[in-house]
């Protein structure tokens, strides 16, 4: 009877340290996990929220941009390459036409956009301000029925802004509203498009000739009006939603392929 014992006693701890061991390795019912839905905006549980808060996000690794480069996870907006349904279809965008050839040779200089949620990097989608993409090429797209003045070609963040004037790389003609309203993404202090939360905005630029690489930001506090930031020759512009997020120290450089 005792061995009996012994062997039902010997038999129950087992089992119960078996039923710990698989939850610790399935993770677990307290586990934080990311649901992902249909509409591709990922929504973070209640345990994960609180372990973004309590654990400071990875660092960002520096962006090198190339043509036909993806940085982030891409897909994240809907549609996932081009504009919105609110954005550009052809039709004028403020005082911005779509025309059907691009102006590489008048004023054409580059801004870039990162945006980062919840301490992960979004990728601006390809196409921004390209009506009817024409296919890709090694990432990159070339072709359009007609161009806006502001676009972009890939998902790298680079921003392509250009004008039929004949302007010095060092002017300043558009706003990242330009770009928002032609993209048809709304910016404000309470988040990105689809993506919610406390909003934080860092800026750094470095002269239009003879620099390529935006090593500084600044924070730029005037979150209500983000929309007011002009879009300069190398500038780069990072917008950080949630309570997880990177100083101004902390983001990484940014390095154009571009002279302008």
């Amino acid at each position: 009877m005792r061995g009996s014992t012994r062997r039902w006693t010997a038999f129950c701890l087992t089992a119960v340290l078996a039923a710990t061991l698989s939850a610790c390795n399935s993770g677990g019912a307290g586990s934080p996990s990311n649901v992902m839905p249909q509409g591709g905006v990922p929504q973070f549980a209640p345990a994960a929220r609180e372990l973004s808060d309590a654990i400071a996000p990875n660092a960002l690794s520096p962006v090198k941009i190339y043509p036909g480069e993806v940085v982030g996870t891409d897909d994240m907006f809907k549609p996932g390459d081009g504009d919105a349904k609110d954005g550009g279809r052809g039709q004028k965008v403020g005082k911005i036409p779509c025309l059907p050839t691009e102006y590489l040779t008048d004023y054409h200089v580059h801004a870039y956009l990162g945006l980062v949620v919840n301490g992960k990097q979004v990728a601006i989608p390809d196409s921004i301000g390209l009506k009817k993409p024409g296919p890709e090429s090694n990432g990159y797209i070339s072709t359009a029925v007609c161009f806006y003045y502001i676009h972009t070609h890939d998902a790298s963040g680079m921003i392509h802004i250009e004008d039929p004037k004949a302007l010095a790389p060092s002017a300043t003609v558009y706003t990242l509203a330009d770009f928002l309203h032609i993209w048809g993404v709304g910016v404000s202090k309470y988040g990105v498009g689809k993506f919610h939360g406390h909003v934080h905005v860092f800026i750094g630029n470095v002269p239009a000739l003879g620099q390529t690489t935006v090593k500084k930001y600044a924070a730029f506090t005037d979150v209500a009006n983000v929309d007011t930031i002009p879009l300069k020759s190398h500038e780069a512009i990072w917008i950080e939603v949630g309570k997880s997020y990177f100083t101004a120290k902390q983001l990484p450089s940014v390095n154009f392929y571009t002279e302008y």
